[in-house]
């Protein structure tokens, strides 16, 4: 299966966090890309973030001739290969994700993998243009998704990605002490994170 990695990230620790990234990839035969963006287009973490749903959606017209993108952010890395094989045939996964029995359901778009065809870029037309309206919240791109895939969810074939694919470092132990992870998330924003 053809999938193209695909990240970005911002001039200074960021672009250090992305080159652990290429690095990683570069170790499992992965082809990737990380565009940097200089601080002036995206002068905080907020607009870099609410920036992510508009990136992929680039990117699903200019790599569509592969099978899949996997958007991972650029602070992640990969510890293994992974099994793209078992996501055959789904359109979009990423991880549903609940932290307690009592905790919201959240969205993690972390990393994300996407089918490069015509309903999935419509999908990511209307995902990104609805980001901006959650600006203002701890998590823009993941509430803006969950305000618009209800519109899309009979539309295209969604897959779990599992835990181990978006794997945060710090959190994830504790909450699933069995899972191996493929990807981890170092969650640098929690470093380095301008408003």
């Amino acid at each position: 299966m053809k999938v193209k990695v695909v990240s970005f990230c911002t001039a200074g620790p960021y672009a250090e966090e992305a080159k652990k990234l290429r690095e990683s990839c570069d170790k499992f035969g992965l082809d990737c890309i990380a565009v940097e963006y200089t601080r002036e287009y995206l002068p905080t973490w907020k607009d870099a973030v609410c920036l992510k749903p508009d990136h992929m959606f680039e990117c699903l017209i200019l790599w569509d001739n592969y099978d899949y993108i996997l958007w991972t952010d650029a602070d992640s890395f990969f510890v293994k290969k992974p099994d793209f094989d078992k996501f055959k045939g789904c359109d979009v996964a990423w991880h549903k994700f609940k932290r307690t029995r009592n905790h919201e359901e959240e969205f993690l778009t972390g990393t994300m993998l996407l089918r490069p065809c015509e309903e999935v870029i419509s999908f990511a037309r209307a995902w990104g243009g609805r980001t901006r309206e959650f600006y203002h919240t701890d998590t823009p791109e993941q509430r803006s998704l969950k305000v618009v895939w209800p519109d899309f969810a009979d539309k295209l074939k969604f897959m779990d990605l599992g835990p181990d694919m978006v794997y945060i470092h710090d959190d994830f132990k504790s909450i699933y002490p069995k899972v191996d992870p493929v990807i981890i998330h170092t969650q640098a924003s929690r470093k380095y994170r301008r408003e």
